[in-house]
């Protein structure tokens, strides 16, 4: 299973120019290996920073539209990882399912819902 939050108080509204960042709760029901987490950025925000080797990740890719986290190990358990993100533009955007997939075994995988945020 996997969700994705920001950690400000309001679920569904940034501030334009403010940091927040981009929460991804990953419940691992069987010892996985090699997983692949893909994780969309919001259209209005970009990267405040760009933490690399963080625990339980074997490698972390930065692109403009989503962040790709591998995990070579997941045992059974809850899993938290963070991206920092600062809001630029306003408006309201659609933020697209995030995913966590076996890379060599791609039928088991899961996602959540679609999203939309507003910045102001």
């Amino acid at each position: 299973e996997i969700s994705t939050s920001f950690d400000n108080r309001s679920l569904s509204l940034l501030v334009a120019g403010q940091e927040t960042k981009l929460i991804i709760k990953v419940t691992v029901k069987k010892d996985a290996e090699y997983v692949m987490i893909n994780i969309p950025i919001p259209g209005g925000c970009s990267y405040a920073d760009k933490k690399n080797n963080l625990k339980n990740e074997s490698h972390r890719e930065y692109f403009r539209n989503e962040t790709t986290i591998f995990c070579d190990y997941l045992a059974e358990g809850e899993y938290t990882f963070e991206i920092d993100l600062i809001s630029r533009y306003s408006g309201t955007y659609t933020i697209n399912p995030a995913k966590i997939e076996l890379m060599y075994f791609p039928t088991f995988n899961a996602n959540n819902e679609i999203k939309i945020i507003k910045i102001k």
